[in-house]
């Protein structure tokens, strides 16, 4: 189990291997584990996380990452294959800036608005930086005090 843990898990530590199996029930020391890895001729942490789960060093995996787009790229091309865009997808993309335009300004658009614009305005006078409710200050003062 444990050797199966480290070969699943490359970035799993000794100790985190005790963990889990401290989680299934099981009893055992950081330093069985690496004992118990090393007669599996399984690396320590360190050696075991500078390759993928495949077992695939990072230059390797750089490689195979542009490989593969290489690939797409000639099979798209090559096959005609249709390519999703944003454009194609969502219609094309704007280049400039609407108009600004100046909002239109009426009475009878504005009445409506008041009475919640002076609730926000009430509220907000009420929310200064400085205000502490008196309920908090004075748990505050009689902590100090203690």
């Amino acid at each position: 189990m444990i050797v199966r843990m480290a070969q699943e898990n490359s970035g799993w530590g000794y100790d985190r291997i005790v963990g889990a199996l401290a989680n299934l029930g099981h009893q055992i020391s950081d330093q069985t584990v690496g004992n118990i890895l090393k007669r599996h001729g399984i690396a320590p942490t360190h050696k075991r996380s500078q390759k993928t789960t495949c077992g695939k060093s990072s230059s390797r995996r750089i490689w195979l990452f542009w490989r593969e787009r290489i690939a797409g790229t000639l099979a798209t091309a090559i096959f005609d294959l249709p390519v999703v865009t944003i454009g194609s997808r969502f219609g094309g993309i704007p280049t400039g800036f609407r108009r600004m335009a100046i909002p239109e300004f009426r009475v009878d658009l504005i009445l409506p608005l008041l009475p919640s614009a002076f609730t926000v305005a009430l509220l907000a006078a009420n929310t200064r930086p400085d205000f502490v409710p008196p309920r908090i200050a004075h748990s505050q003062t009689a902590r100090r005090l203690r």
